[in-house]
């Protein structure tokens, strides 16, 4: 698993979803974009710069796990 994969599974597994139409949907406006949702962001902060670092690192930079530490 990459560390982009890594930033998706821990907002998976943070975020509390209502129903799969909301997960879908905020999983693809994470993907695309690289939106959280803002309540979500403010909630839980490191979460957040966490997945936000992942994400930002991307498939092809292939970076150690060590890029994303606070």
């Amino acid at each position: 698993m990459d560390i982009y994969s890594l930033g998706v599974v821990v907002f998976e597994l943070w975020h509390p979803f209502t129903t799969g139409m909301e997960r879908a949907a905020l999983l693809r406006e994470l993907r695309e974009g690289g939106r959280l949702p803002a309540a979500w962001a403010e909630a839980n902060p490191k979460a957040a710069d966490l997945v936000r670092c992942a994400r930002a690192a991307g498939a092809s930079l292939s970076p150690s796990a060590s890029l994303c530490r606070s």
